[in-house]
């Protein structure tokens, strides 16, 4: 979060309004900072519930095909083997990429909220100055 300092100064240079310590834009802008960071961590909880499930699905797939190549050579349960730790380690890194995707697309659309109601606000008090 910016430094509401910080805000203040921007804002008065930007648009000549000074804004006070309690200004509802400043509160609002807490709340919306205490709301993101909370549903963020929310995000990042079901992330890893989400990958922990899919590593266990991958994890019991591995075991099915350990268990149906045992009466194999020992060459071939080795191939096979690699082969799935290969797969699964490709699959991780899609999966790491698409959330770093996902991530990204998030706080663009909480930026793009931020800025939204930043100019709302904006629009209100404007109209309350006039």
């Amino acid at each position: 979060m910016i430094d509401q300092e910080e805000i203040i100064r921007i804002v008065a240079k930007e648009h000549d309004v000074v804004l006070g310590k309690d200004d509802a834009i400043l509160v609002f802008l807490t709340v919306y900072d205490t709301l993101l960071e909370a549903g963020m961590e929310d995000f990042e909880s079901n992330l890893q519930d989400i990958m922990q499930h899919i590593t266990d699905k991958y994890q019991d797939r591995a075991k099915e095909i350990a268990e149906k190549t045992i009466g194999d050579v020992v060459r071939k349960i080795a191939a096979e083997r690699q082969e799935i730790q290969s797969g699964m380690l490709r699959l991780q890194q899609q999966e790491q990429t698409e959330i770093r995707k996902l991530i990204k697309a998030m706080k663009l659309v909480s930026g793009a909220a931020l800025a939204a109601s930043l100019i709302s606000l904006t629009a209100i008090m404007m109209c309350f100055l006039w």
